[in-house]
C-alpha cells in the first residue's frame, strides 16, 4: 500500500499486523493519494 490511511477506532487489527502495514479498508480513510494492493487467492 502505498499513502496514509488513518483508521477508526476499534479495530481488529493487532500492533504487530498495523507494523507490518496492514489496514482495514472497511475502516480506513485516505488522507493522501492512497494505492491499494490485493493479493488473489485460487478458489478451490
Amino acid at each position: 500500500m502505498g499513502g496514509e490511511v488513518e483508521l477508526d477506532e476499534p479495530n481488529s487489527l493487532t500492533p504487530e499486523a498495523r507494523a507490518q502495514g496492514y489496514v482495514l479498508a472497511c475502516v480506513a480513510r485516505p488522507l493522501s493519494p492512497t494505492t491499494i494492493e490485493i493479493e488473489e487467492e485460487e478458489l478451490e
